[in-house]
């Protein structure tokens, strides 16, 4: 494995990884009063603190510089989107079914907003692995089409949706500025 900067790299990829990976299970394990709404927005307030404190720690705290609106306002927003529509489509599709669709939507549509906003082309490699992405994403969830109703799965759609518009705006933001300091700022205004 590669070491990048402080050699911690992997390990945090792993871990955000794991991170991300929990967040239908705590849909599903939530009090029964917890709406994907409160989920959602806890979720970013949370981790938004966290990063609040990484970056105070690093030293990246936000600075003036390069923070157009044009881009913080479409991430915060699309995280925020993501939330919502990630948690209910989770409590309507079931959390496999959910996660799945989500995450497996998600690379499609960035691809197709990098080309059409920021005027980049996926690479050759993208259109093979995102065909074998969608074969496996239809051959996951052929045994399941009878127990979801696919108007269901309009939700997770969204949220896949949202999360490539939170993705695709915050690359501009991230060329002028630490990845967790624009991570900090888009969790904590969409929070």
């Amino acid at each position: 494995m590669e070491k990048t900067g402080s050699g911690y790299g992997p390990l945090l990829v792993l871990l955000g990884a794991l991170c991300f990976s929990t967040t239908g299970t705590v849909q599903a394990l939530a009090p029964a009063g917890a709406t994907p709404y409160v989920i959602g927005a806890l979720r970013m307030l949370g981790g938004g603190l966290a990063l609040l404190l990484w970056c105070a720690w690093k030293g990246t705290l936000p600075q003036k510089g390069w923070w157009p609106l044009r881009y913080v306002l479409p991430g915060m927003l699309a995280l925020l989107g993501f939330q919502f529509l990630f948690f209910k489509g989770v409590m309507a599709a079931g959390v496999a079914v959910g996660t799945v669709v989500a995450i497996g939507f998600s690379p499609i549509v960035v691809a197709v907003l990098g080309f059409a906003l920021l005027r980049e082309r996926p690479p050759l490699l993208w259109y093979p692995a995102t065909a074998l992405a969608l074969t496996g994403l239809v051959l996951l969830n052929t045994g399941n089409a009878g127990n979801t109703d696919l108007s269901s799965i309009l939700l997770p759609l969204g949220a896949g949706f949202s999360y490539a518009c939170y993705f695709v705006s915050s690359k501009p933001l991230v060329r002028h500025n630490p990845p967790e300091t624009v991570m900090m700022v888009l969790c904590l205004g969409s929070g």
